[in-house]
């Protein structure tokens, strides 16, 4: 386990992304003096904001010693929309394996998850609030353990002038030990260069006490290219029971693929330039209207322009969120919009202005 670096990238899986992750880290546990050193390769495909599946690779760089590992992991959002409002099911699955050379010992394992979920989505605020199971197994060198637990949570996001996001977390795990309770929060800051996300929690109760922290961060170099690094440290979780884990990793990651759209990570358009939001006419029954965080999602008229439905807008500085309604009322996200989860299992587009 101590070799298991991270089952995910850094930086947040665009929709409609195949990305392919290079870099090297270090994890390991403190209390147990057992460290590993690796070079990591990973790849990582959203067909679509409601879900994502990511696969790396380990080599250690000390080979003899450390140990090579396998991860896996995916995670799906099914449900329905009402307006703000989204029902639904998450699922998730994670699985690892690993090979230590100085013993010769083979592990593996493995953890899923099903937590029916309730969304509320606003411009201003978001929130969400899950309950369900998620169950653990893992072998190695004869010895086996499973566990299963009872997983509540509930997150209340904030979005701060456009450009940050701020939120909450409290769990609720209960396990057949007891009860242990989470409190904890994250800061989110966006600006054309990239992202940077910090978060800080403590597991409460008498069963599992500790503090998890982690810094995470991506710096856009290139067209589909980005610089991303880290560190955090895990706290003792309920469903493992583990010793506390800390990990730290650098690397790039570039969009691969020709289907992918190769843009920065965020889209920026300067402010002044003025943002043009067109729509290839054919196939597409009008009128079309738009409706986004610049005009609080109120309907806005597009204007037929030979083969485009366009709107053009003078927006300050700040990020927004839009999407657009066809003439049968269905909502949609241009094919050339950079996208972004709606928090519902859907879609919408994103940009950003600039100074």
């Amino acid at each position: 386990m101590a070799a298991v670096l991270a089952l995910l990238p850094f930086h947040e899986v665009a929709a409609q992304a195949s990305v392919l992750h290079l870099g090297a880290g270090r994890s390991g546990y403190e209390a147990l003096q057992t460290f590993s050193t690796s070079m990591m390769a990973g790849f990582s495909y959203a067909p679509d904001a409601a879900g994502w599946t990511s696969i790396s690779v380990g080599v250690p760089l000390s080979p003899g010693e450390d140990p090579s590992w396998l991860a896996g992991a995916a995670e799906r959002m099914l449900g329905v929309a009402l307006g703000p409002v989204g029902a639904g099911l998450d699922l998730s699955l994670e699985g690892f394996g690993y090979r230590d050379p100085s013993s010769g010992v083979v592990g593996m394992g493995g953890t899923v998850g099903a937590l029916p979920a309730l969304r509320l989505d606003r411009p201003e605020v978001g929130l969400r609030v899950r309950s369900g199971v998620r169950a653990h197994g893992a072998q190695s060198a004869g010895y086996s353990e499973s566990r299963a637990v009872h997983h509540t949570d509930l997150t209340l996001e904030a979005r701060l002038r456009r450009t940050a996001l701020a939120g909450v977390e409290a769990r609720y795990v209960r396990s057949a030990e007891g009860a242990t309770p989470f409190l904890g929060g994250y800061v989110t800051l966006r600006h054309s260069a990239g992202e940077l996300r910090a978060d800080l929690g403590r597991w409460l109760g008498d069963l599992v006490e500790g503090t998890s922290w982690s810094v995470q961060a991506n710096i856009g170099l290139a067209r589909g290219v980005s610089l991303t690094g880290g560190a955090a440290h895990q706290g003792t979780d309920p469903l493992y029971l583990y010793e506390g884990r800390t990990s730290w990793s650098v690397g790039m990651s570039m969009a691969v693929g020709a289907g992918n759209r190769l843009r920065p990570t965020l889209p920026v358009v300067p402010r002044g330039a003025g943002v043009r939001i067109a729509v290839p006419a054919a196939g597409i029954d009008g009128p079309l209207h738009v409706a986004g965080e610049f005009s609080r999602w109120e309907l806005v008229p597009m204007k037929r322009v030979e083969d485009e439905w366009v709107l053009e807008l003078s927006l300050e500085t700040g990020a927004y969120r839009y999407a657009v309604r066809d003439g049968h009322g269905r909502w949609f996200v241009p094919e050339t919009a950079y996208r972004r989860s709606d928090g519902m299992g859907g879609e919408v587009a994103f940009i950003i202005v600039a100074d």
